[in-house]
């Protein structure tokens, strides 16, 4: 009897280790839990929040006018552009601002008409010296029309470019091309047959140079 009573009271505290080493593994579990639950912070991808300020911030104008009137120069202050706009909105503390429609007219230093641009947009960044015309572009200089989709006009380069095809007509001939650059003045045009540097044709008005 004595063999059996202590087989079976060993039973018993073996199982009540068990119990209590079971009941002590659910408590630290429970514990873990409900800690990581209060502590845990997901990491925030900061860069999803600046894109979509960027992006904001291209597409919901800050301010918007009517009728309004700017001058813009280019590098040298060889040539300005008087441009006038119906509607004009202005994005990133008017560094950007969205014309529609445009009419620009171009002047020299001694304030004679140049050449006259029609579009239906224009993007202009104050900062950059950078300036998108979009959308039925008209060039008009004395008896030459060119048209265009799309003219790119950088500061520091003091380049016009036309790219999405082009065409240049007068009374005397018709020119088309893939796309163009000339100078502010447009005084000198450089015809492309495609994208790519192929088949150019000079063009340059007479008294401006060799």
């Amino acid at each position: 009897m004595f063999v059996l009573d202590f087989f079976s009271n060993r039973g018993v505290d073996i199982m009540s280790g068990r119990v209590f080493a079971l009941v002590l593994l659910i408590t630290v579990v429970l514990i873990s839990g409900v800690y990581f639950a209060f502590t845990y912070q997901p990491a925030v991808d900061e860069s999803d929040d600046s894109s979509t300020e960027t992006l904001e911030a291209d597409t919901i104008p800050e301010n918007k006018f009517k009728d309004i009137d700017l001058t813009v120069f280019n590098g040298d202050d060889s040539v300005s552009w008087q441009i006038k706009s119906s509607d004009i909105s202005s994005f990133s503390q008017g560094e950007l601002l969205k014309l529609s429609p445009l009419k620009l007219t171009a002047y020299d230093e001694n304030d004679e008409v140049l050449y006259t641009i029609t579009a239906d947009y224009c993007n202009y960044r104050s900062a950059l010296g950078e300036m998108e015309i979009t959308g039925s572009v008209v060039m008009e200089k004395d008896e030459l029309r060119m048209m265009t989709a799309h003219l790119d006009w950088d500061r520091d380069e003091e380049l016009i470019r036309g790219s999405g095809g082009v065409s240049f007509t007068s009374p005397s001939y018709q020119l088309t091309g893939g796309r163009f650059q000339a100078n502010t003045d447009f005084s000198q045009i450089t015809v492309y047959k495609d994208e790519q540097e192929r088949a150019a044709l000079l063009w340059k008005e007479v008294g401006k140079g060799s």
